[in-house]
């Protein structure tokens, strides 16, 4: 039997200047199972916007054991069913040039509860397996988001 490469999710989402980070944080807490979200691996950086304003980017990483897999899961029963049938009709839409899985969901009904897709500030979710390379990756992908309920 062929041993899985290594799966990893990673959550990303920005805090503006006109944004509560707290709020922000909220939003992707909603993104995952409350029994998750306290063993994902988080990260903040501060920058400066093109006009100087200040922007917070906090990342949040799950690798190993089940909890990537748990995520998509959360998400597969999260999300719309139509997101879900747009997800599974042009999967391949989803998947970068590396085979990276990106979903973007919506933050402000992120907080509000509701898990949809989204493109303008958004949470970017991050989906990859190890080592990288699309073809391969998109199989693998493909079928781990098929078994956690992400797509048909």
């Amino acid at each position: 039997m062929r041993a899985r490469r290594e799966f990893s999710v990673q959550l990303e989402a920005y805090a503006h200047a006109t944004e509560d980070p707290e709020r922000i944080e909220e939003a992707v807490r909603k993104c995952v199972p409350l029994e998750v979200f306290g063993r994902l691996r988080p990260s903040v950086r501060r920058v400066e916007g093109y006009f100087g304003n200040p922007i917070v980017i906090m990342t949040w990483e799950a690798t190993g054991e089940d909890l990537p897999e748990m995520i998509l899961g959360h998400l597969a029963r999260g999300l719309m069913p139509s997101d879900r049938e747009r997800l599974s009709r042009h999967f391949e839409r989803y998947i970068d040039e590396k085979g990276v899985l990106l979903l973007r969901l919506d933050k402000q009904r992120a907080y509000m509860d509701e898990l949809t897709l989204g493109s303008a500030d958004a949470i970017l979710i991050r989906a990859r397996t190890k080592p990288r390379g699309r073809t391969d990756s998109l199989k693998e992908i493909r079928s781990i988001a098929r078994k956690a309920g992400l797509i048909t």
